[in-house]
């Protein structure tokens, strides 16, 4: 089964991340939280406090999936998005997860600066993008349809757009849906995530969740 790494901080943006890796659970997806710090404090007394409230936010946010043993794990890294990308190589997972942008308005995706970063560096795994506000939604109950844009007809592609709709009891259609996944481009290096301009224009007109696929990544639901 896909396992996917939840990118959460507590903050709502990330509750939406948070929502989104709900839905995930729901489809069968082994899920994770991550929580990136940037250094350790010089103190050791207020090392150990800001340790263990970082643990504490990963059991809180934790404790909103109901799907068995939930992986956290606070990492240090000065870069978020090399902390993440190091941490889904360790672990194996294929997905990132993250919610919009700050001030993103409801219903609408927006790529975070992190989302953005591993986007551009073509990152060897796939991105989930939250809109903003998932985390208000009944998301295990609402996406009832799915569609994928795929310039080039990648048969893993569309065989991980059939795993997570059957695994969502969604329908495939052709029309604008809850949920889209969109396939890397045309010259993509094989298992990294890059993405066509008409892509990226998908993405930014998204109302829904998305999961951008690496390259010849074929993730199993359900």
């Amino acid at each position: 089964m896909a396992h996917v790494i939840v990118s959460y901080d507590g903050t709502r943006n990330d509750r939406d991340a948070l929502a989104l890796g709900r839905l995930l659970a729901s489809a069968g997806a082994q899920v994770s939280l991550a929580y990136v710090r940037h250094a350790a404090e010089p103190d050791p007394e207020r090392e150990a406090a800001v340790q263990d409230e970082s643990e504490r936010l990963l059991a809180a946010g934790a404790s909103q999936l109901e799907n068995g043993e939930v992986g956290q794990r606070v990492i240090f890294n000065r870069s978020t998005a090399d902390g993440l990308a190091s941490l889904a190589a360790e672990l194996g997972a294929e997905v990132i997860a993250f919610g919009s942008s700050y001030r993103t308005p409801a219903g609408h995706v927006e790529l975070s600066h992190t989302a953005e970063q591993l986007l551009d560096s073509e990152v060897p795994c796939s991105l989930a993008l939250a809109p903003a506000g998932l985390r208000r939604e009944p998301v295990e109950h609402s996406i009832g349809t799915l569609c994928i844009h795929d310039e080039d007809d990648d048969p893993a592609a569309q065989a991980t757009a059939s795993s997570l709709a059957h695994a969502l009891g969604a329908a495939v259609t052709q029309d604008e849906a809850d949920l889209l996944v969109i396939a890397s481009r045309r010259g993509a290096p094989e298992g990294r995530l890059g993405l066509s301009a008409s892509a990226r224009e998908q993405i930014a007109g998204a109302q829904g969740p998305v999961l951008a696929l690496a390259r010849g990544a074929r993730l199993s639901f359900g």
